[in-house]
């Protein structure tokens, strides 16, 4: 049993479990938001070439997947409010719990919302700084072809 709890309001084990669960997965998240906010900065800094826009994908990815994630662990703790039989003292305690891991998860979710329309500025602009070389050679080659049928 926790200290500092009385027994009565102390959570069922697996009930424990999936807070314990749903607040590390929040905690990842926010990491993946600061690591998002690493690679808009440094983006928006001009210091971006494709490995850069290859890790925001894979970032973007990872962020996705969480949030899904963390939905539906909030979803099972909402169950588990609904249908387990606590003591008062205890339902209080994972209502508040999933209160407060709700807020956390939305307030994160929006951070990343607003970083998310910086990066794709940022990121288009990368993209077509890495794209330009490749277009001028396209160019070029175009031309030498338009003169070689010219000439013939």
């Amino acid at each position: 049993m926790s200290e500092g709890y009385g027994t009565d309001s102390v959570l069922p084990q697996d009930v424990n479990n999936k807070v314990h669960a749903a607040s590390l997965l929040i905690k990842e998240y926010q990491r993946l938001a600061t690591t998002l906010s690493n690679l808009v900065e440094e983006a928006e800094e001009g210091e971006g070439d494709a490995e850069l826009l290859q890790e925001y994908s894979e970032v973007k990815d990872e962020i996705r997947s969480k949030e899904r994630t963390i939905d539906s662990a909030l979803r099972q703790l909402k169950n588990s409010a609904t249908t387990g039989r606590f003591s008062d003292s205890a339902g209080t305690n994972l209502r508040v719990l999933i209160k407060t891991s709700g807020d956390a998860f939305e307030m994160t979710k929006r951070s990343i919302s607003k970083m998310a329309r910086r990066a794709a500025v940022a990121m288009e602009s990368i993209a077509n700084q890495e794209s330009e070389p490749l277009l001028q050679e396209q160019q070029a080659q175009f031309e030498q072809n338009e003169l070689k049928l010219t000439y013939q």
